[in-house]
C-alpha cells in the first residue's frame, strides 16, 4: 500500500511543519525561557517571522519563513497499515467521527477518505509578508485516491494576518492549537481540519496599574461556522483563551469554548444565551437534560512552569479539561473532567542536548459529546481536541536527539493508551453512565495499543530537507472487541523543498 501523504504529526508516521515548530519553539524556550513569551498558543505569522532556532536542522526548515516571501513543496510516500474507526455515539451515519493514531496532528488530512489503502498526494504550501502589518499564508493538497479509483484535493489553510500596532486580526483558514501538551491539546488541537474563522489576538503586553503584576498578557477570540457535512450541520463554534505570565518561570492560561445554533436548532432568547455564555445554566437539577442547553460549551485551564536555570533545564506543564453539561458539580466533578501532567528535560543548555518527555493523559467519559450536537467538538470527521477520545488514558515517552554535524533532528517515542477504560459512557449529562454493553454491541472489554515510533528531518542542505519515520502499534481488543488483536502502523519517507 503505497500512500503520499502530508505531514503527520506526534504519534503519527511525521512531524507536520506546525507541530514541528511547537517542538522546537518549546526547546529553545526550556534552554532559556523569555520573560515576554507565552508557549500556550499557535504563534501569528509576524510571531513566526521572527523566530530564530539554535537547532541547526530546525533553523534550515524554518529559514524561509522569514523572508518576505516562500514556497515548500512537500511530497511524501509510505506504506499505512490501520483500519480507522468511528468514535462510539459521536456523529452520524452519514458523517462519523473517525478515530486513528496513525493520522493524528495531521489538519485532517485524508477527512471522508479510506486511510487503509493506497493513496497519492502532493501538496504546496506558501507565504507572503508584504510589509509589518500584512501576511498571507496558504497550504493546498491535492492527489489521487486509488480506492475510490477518484480525485482528491483540500485547502489545508488559507488565512491573512493584519497587525495593528499589538492587536491581530486573522481571517480564514487557519490553525488554532490552545494548551501545552505535546501530543495534542484537550480543547483545540492541531487534529481535525483548520477552522474557518475570524480570530482577534494580541502580542503579548503588560497592562496598566494593579494589572501589570499579572506580567504580559496575551487575549484571543474566535468565531466560526461549521459546515453542512455533520449533524446538526451549519452550528457555529467560537471561543475565547486569556493568558498571563506573572514571572518569568510561571504561565497559566484560560479557556472556553462554545457550540450553539444549526439546522434544525431551535432559537432560545437572549437572556437565554448571555446567561449561559457566562457560566450559568437557565435550568438545573438533576432533572435537566443536555437537550435544555443553548450551547454546547468547555473549558480548559492550563499551567506551565519553566525552570531554564538549572542544570538539565526542565519544564512542566498541565491540562485540566472541563465538559460542562447542565449545572450538577457532582456529576461534572465525577465524569465530566479530563487532565494531563507533563515534562520536558534537557540534558543540557547547548542546541544538541538530549531532549526528553514524559506525559500522562486522562479523559472523562463525557468529554466531546453533547446530545443535541452530536458531531460535537469536530470538524471533517476528527476531533478538534485530543485523538484519544472519550473516558480513555495513556502514557507518552519521547527522546529527542539533534545531530548538528549531520544536520539530522530524530526523535524515539512509545505510548500506551487505553481506551473505553471504564467501559461506560455518558450519553446524557445529568443520567447515569450507561454500560457500553447496550450501546456497542460488540464490546467486551477496553482497547489497549501498546506502539513505538520513531521521526527524522535531514537539512540536507539549505533548500532540501527530507524526513523519515515509522511507527508500529500492537492493538489488544481493537474496537472494545475482546481477543480481537491487531498489528498496526505504517512507515514514510519523503522530502521538502524550500524556496
Amino acid at each position: 500500500m503505497l500512500l503520499l501523504l502530508q505531514n503527520l504529526g506526534a504519534q503519527s508516521l511525521m512531524w507536520t511543519s506546525h507541530r514541528y515548530f511547537l517542538d522546537q519553539r518549546e526547546n529553545l524556550f526550556v534552554s532559556n525561557s523569555s520573560p515576554s513569551q507565552l508557549l500556550g498558543n499557535y504563534p501569528s505569522l509576524f510571531e513566526r517571522r521572527s523566530m530564530v532556532f539554535r537547532n541547526l536542522t530546525a533553523d534550515t526548515f524554518f529559514r524561509p519563513t522569514r523572508e518576505r516571501f516562500s514556497i515548500q513543496w512537500n511530497a511524501q510516500v509510505a506504506g499505512l497499515y490501520q483500519q480507522p474507526y468511528r468514535e462510539p455515539l459521536m456523529g452520524s451515519d452519514r458523517w462519523p467521527v473517525h478515530y486513528s493514531d496513525v493520522v493524528h496532528d495531521s489538519e485532517g488530512l485524508l477527512s471522508h477518505q479510506p486511510i487503509e489503502g493506497a493513496h497519492s498526494w502532493t501538496g504546496l504550501e506558501a507565504q507572503w509578508m508584504p510589509s509589518s502589518w500584512l501576511g498571507l499564508s496558504g497550504k493546498i493538497s491535492s492527489g489521487k485516491n486509488w480506492r475510490k479509483d477518484d480525485l482528491w484535493w483540500q485547502v489545508d489553510e488559507l488565512y491573512t494576518d493584519i497587525r495593528i500596532n499589538k492587536l491581530i486580526l486573522s481571517v480564514g483558514r487557519k490553525p488554532l492549537f490552545w494548551g501545552q501538551n505535546g501530543t495534542g491539546s484537550f480543547l483545540q488541537s492541531l487534529n481535525a481540519k483548520n477552522l474557518d474563522l475570524i480570530e482577534l489576538t494580541n502580542l503579548p503586553l503588560i497592562l496598566p496599574s494593579f494589572f501589570r503584576h499579572l506580567g504580559p498578557v496575551k487575549a484571543d477570540f474566535f468565531f466560526s461556522r461549521l459546515d453542512a457535512e455533520r449533524l446538526p450541520s451549519n452550528d457555529f463554534f467560537s471561543g475565547w483563551r486569556l493568558g498571563f505570565k506573572p514571572t518569568k518561570k510561571f504561565e497559566m492560561n484560560i479557556s472556553g469554548v462554545y457550540q450553539w445554533g444549526g439546522d434544525s436548532i431551535a432559537s432560545e432568547s437572549w437572556y437565554h444565551a448571555l446567561v449561559e455564555y457566562f457560566g450559568g445554566r437557565v435550568q438545573t437539577g438533576s432533572t435537566n437534560l443536555d437537550t435544555s442547553n443553548f450551547f454546547n460549551r468547555a473549558g480548559l485551564l492550563d499551567w506551565r512552569l519553566t525552570f531554564s536555570d538549572w542544570k538539565y533545564p526542565t519544564s512542566f506543564y498541565s491540562e485540566n479539561h472541563l465538559e460542562d453539561c447542565c449545572g450538577n458539580p457532582f456529576f461534572l466533578l465525577k465524569k465530566a473532567v479530563s487532565y494531563s501532567y507533563g515534562a520536558h528535560v534537557l540534558s543540557s543548555h547547548e542546541p544538541d542536548a538530549w531532549r526528553f518527555r514524559l506525559e500522562y493523559l486522562k479523559t472523562g467519559n463525557a468529554i466531546y459529546y453533547h446530545q443535541t450536537w452530536p458531531s460535537a467538538a469536530s470538524n471533517a470527521g476528527r476531533l478538534m481536541g485530543h485523538d484519544m477520545g472519550r473516558d480513555a488514558q495513556e502514557i507518552y515517552v519521547e527522546v529527542a536527539k539533534n545531530l548538528s554535524p549531520l544536520r539530522i533532528d530524530c526523535r524515539l517515542y512509545g505510548f500506551w493508551r487505553e481506551r473505553l477504560r471504564t467501559g461506560r459512557l455518558s450519553t446524557v449529562s445529568e443520567v447515569p453512565d450507561v454500560d457500553a454493553h447496550g450501546l456497542i454491541p460488540y464490546f467486551t472489554e477496553s482497547e489497549k495499543t501498546s506502539a513505538i515510533g520513531f521521526n527524522m528531518k535531514w537539512a540536507w542542505s539549505k533548500f532540501l530537507v527530507f524526513d523519515a519515520g515509522g511507527l508500529i502499534d500492537y492493538v489488544f481488543n481493537k474496537e472494545g472487541r475482546g481477543g480481537v488483536n491487531r498489528l498496526e502502523g505504517g512507515f514514510q519517507m519523503g522530502f521538502s523543498a524550500l524556496f
